[in-house]
């Protein structure tokens, strides 16, 4: 019972996995933002290097850019 659902799920949902959503490029370039962020806070600058690529790659490919402008911000 338990396979058949899983079946039916992943045939209903098969036309939905060939869109990249927008949302999971600002999941990753917010998380590469706070990794950078950190390891500057541990005293490695040269990552604040890539910040500024990452934030014009960011920009665009989806809004999300403006939470991590503020999260850099702050």
């Amino acid at each position: 019972m338990r396979d058949g659902a899983a079946a039916v799920a992943v045939i209903l949902t098969m036309e939905q996995t060939r869109h990249i959503r927008p949302q999971l490029f600002s999941l990753v370039c917010f998380a590469a933002l706070l990794w950078c962020l950190m390891a500057a806070r541990r005293g490695s600058h040269r990552w604040l290097l890539i910040l500024p690529p990452l934030f014009a790659v960011w920009a665009n490919l989806h809004g999300g850019w403006l939470v991590g402008g503020g999260v850099l911000a702050l």
